[in-house]
């Protein structure tokens, strides 16, 4: 369960004092606020930290630090985004941007096992979500070296330690002198860009032997695409105690109330954990788990077949129009714990012409109708009572209007097997606008809970792509033509295009339109355009195909020197023409 605390922090606690077994995982993400009076582009930085709470960490509330701080150096390369070869970033400005955990009076998050009544499975272990955040304007020139920045801005997070000694990490060396970092992508300026927000919360254990999922998805605000993949976690090139084997900077808990922790030069690349023998970061859970991340929503599967304590990295990429233009790093310690048997919800058949069976992804053209069922099963006996909960952006109409709806998003939805009804289902639909169709799938998921021993939960991410209408092929017409003509254009017979719109450039007009052709007066010498849409059978028109036709101007005559004659006289006049051909 997340419970909302508040509470009365009396003293200031400052990270830098001491070294602690209690870092578990966390993200670096940021916000753009506006430009301000100056030109300086403003950001909300926000650092999402994740301690832990068990008996053996020595950060329990009301001890949580209330400072942090975010190093932000120049990058100078923006055809190097996130170098692999050694360099050096500047600073940008002289000092650490401040990140404030408010010790006043302050909402924190406590992540427990939601168990049932009677069930103690996983109650020691405990994780505890801090948001801290910080502001900083930025600008086209570096104000430390009087240089442009040219490829942008990189934030970076580092702080040490993780859980080491007989109750640590078993994937990395030295776990207990091992640092964490964060690391964060800005554009360069001119540039406004948001980070993704994910939409869940770390989980504080998995069962060994299961294949848990767990939804890593995130929100774009800004709608670009996302591409998730695995990493390794880093260490940070100067967090890290005691000189462990994963520190190659200057040591030191990291940065608290300090603004001038962070050099002036940064090192490139970020130092990754040293793994233990038998892990890497593509075998987090050593040769016989399983790993898996989907690259396009982030849907990720984890799988351990021995207990222990497992440390996984994630990196996100955004692009924009194909251009790659933020980047944002996220890390989780996973417990692995014994679990009594008890069978994770199942998703439940469904047929759809518009994805096939049992599918998650789905295909449409705007203006078109869809409708598909989400339901899931407990497969245990007697089964579970189950609740379902449906989450994604395709639901708000500040980002998808109109939106699509579904039961599950306001509110939790939930089986009665006690009353026969051992199934939790919902219904999506949505009745697409023309417009609404984009090179990204809309993506939504699904997330079903039972109230087992321990509590399983299982996630599905579904992937809704809009396509736009099919323009149609090809125009025919005349290529030259003479000023007050009147012509005629065609398009092939296409039965899959209900209807056409044809469009014309200023100097024509449309005298007669036939649907598949139309006739055209050309009213004025030049280049003239024929436009041309199809329509599909929701109403909805394709991006325009055009043709040109060179228009020449109306003829002048020159009949000669004026001749006079006389009544039934004829006579023969010698003129020019400027017309084409003459």
């Amino acid at each position: 369960m997340i419970r909302i605390l508040l509470i009365f922090i009396i003293n200031t606690f400052l990270l830098g004092n001491f070294y602690a077994t209690h870092l578990v995982g966390g993200n670096l993400a940021y916000e753009f606020v506006g430009i301000q009076p100056n030109g300086d582009f403003r950001y909300t930085l926000k650092l999402n930290y994740y301690f832990d709470c068990g008996s053996n960490s020595n950060w329990q509330p009301p001890s949580i630090p209330t400072n942090m701080s975010v190093g932000v150096y120049a990058h100078n390369d923006p055809t190097d985004i996130y170098p692999t070869t050694s360099g050096s970033y500047p600073k940008y400005g002289s000092s650490d941007v401040d990140m404030v955990y408010n010790s006043t009076v302050q909402q924190y998050f406590e992540v427990t096992p939601n168990n049932p009544s009677g069930c103690t499975v996983g109650t020691s272990t405990c994780v505890y979500t801090v948001l801290y955040t910080g502001q900083v304007d930025l600008s086209p020139t570096n104000p430390t070296t009087g240089l442009p920045v040219i490829g942008g801005y990189f934030l970076i997070h580092e702080a040490c330690c993780r859980n080491g000694g007989g109750n640590g990490i078993d994937n990395i060396q030295s776990p207990g002198s091992a640092g964490m970092a964060f690391y964060s992508y800005i554009p360069p300026y001119g540039y406004e860009n948001n980070s993704p927000v994910f939409t869940d919360n770390p989980v504080p254990f998995i069962c060994s032997g299961d294949t848990t999922t767990f939804l890593n998805t995130a929100i774009d605000p800004d709608g670009d695409e996302l591409i998730f993949s695995f990493m390794a976690p880093l260490d940070g090139n100067h967090a890290g105690g005691w000189g462990g084997a994963n520190n190659i900077g200057n040591g030191g808990a990291g940065p608290g109330g300090s603004l001038n922790w962070y050099p002036n030069t940064y090192p490139w690349p970020i130092e990754e954990v040293t793994y233990a023998g038998g892990y890497s970061y593509q075998q987090p859970f050593g040769p016989t788990g399983y790993y898996y991340i989907s690259a396009s929503n982030g849907l990720t599967k984890y799988k351990s077949n021995n207990q222990g304590k497992y440390v996984v990295g994630l990196i996100i990429k955004e692009y924009r129009n194909g251009t790659l233009i933020g980047i944002s790093t996220r890390e989780v310690q996973l417990n692995v714990i014994a679990c009594p048997p008890n069978d994770a919800p199942s998703l439940s058949p469904n047929i759809n012409p518009q994805g096939g069976t049992d599918s998650t992804v789905y295909f449409m053209e705007e203006g078109e109708n869809l409708c598909f069922d989400i339901s899931f099963f407990d497969p245990d006996t007697p089964a579970d009572s189950l609740a379902l909960n449906v989450n994604g952006q395709i639901f708000d109409s500040s980002f998808t209007n109109p939106p699509a709806t579904v039961g599950g998003y306001f509110d939790t939805l939930y089986s009665d097997p006690l009353n026969g009804v051992d199934t939790v289902a919902t219904t999506f639909c949505w009745n697409t606008d023309c417009g609404q169709a984009q090179n990204l799938p809309y993506v939504l998921s699904a997330s079903v809970s039972d109230r087992g021993c321990p509590p399983k939960t299982t996630s599905v991410v579904y992937e809704v792509t809009v396509s736009k209408t099919a323009p149609p092929a090809n125009i025919y017409g005349s290529l030259i033509e003479c000023q007050n003509a009147e012509t005629v254009y065609t398009t092939d017979d296409n039965p899959a295009i209900s209807g056409y719109t044809w469009e014309v450039s200023a100097n024509g007009i449309i005298t007669q339109d036939y649907g598949d052709s139309v006739k055209i007066f050309w009213t004025a010498p030049g280049t003239g355009t024929v436009f041309l849409k199809a329509i599909n059978q929701y109403g909805c028109e394709s991006d325009p195909i055009s043709m040109n036709t060179t228009v020449t101007p109306g003829p002048t005559v020159d009949a000669g020197n004026d001749v006079s004659i006389c009544l039934g006289d004829s006579v023969l006049l010698s003129g020019t023409t400027n017309s084409l051909p003459g």
